[in-house]
């Protein structure tokens, strides 16, 4: 898994390798996510809910594999949620709501892009560090 951040605004958090998948399904954008942050205002996590047609068919695929070896957190998935958790370590203490897309391809999610709110620009990289391949 790999982070860039742009601006402190923009953020993507690459699932898959860029230079394997080039067939892409679409796009599911707004779909409600949430950064989890610890007792210090590190971003250790996200949670993304997921979401269903009226008919019960989930809208988007699961994560799939992770193709990136500097991943040391853990994803895990229910009916409910998609957890990206960083750093395992660490407790979350409160939850910021923010929209996110989600990049689809054939395997599954390749990527998460964030803009993030304005209200949500506050919090530390420190524990995200390892992942972030670009920070500008």
């Amino acid at each position: 898994m790999n982070i860039t951040i742009q601006y402190d605004q923009l953020i993507y958090i690459y699932l898959k390798n860029q230079e394997k998948y080039i067939y892409f399904k679409g796009t599911k954008s707004s779909v409600k996510c949430y950064l989890q942050l610890d007792d210090g205002n590190n971003w250790i996590g996200i949670r993304i809910a997921k979401e269903y047609s009226y008919g019960g068919a989930p809208l988007f695929p699961e994560v799939g594999q992770i193709d990136y070896i500097n991943f040391e957190g853990t994803v895990q998935e229910d009916e409910h949620n998609i957890l990206i958790t960083f750093d395992t370590n660490s407790k979350v203490y409160r939850e910021l709501e923010q929209d996110c897309n989600l990049d689809l391809i054939p395997e599954g999610i390749y990527g998460i892009e964030i803009i993030l709110w304005k209200a949500n620009r506050d919090w530390k990289k420190e524990k995200i560090q390892k992942y972030i391949i670009v920070d500008i």
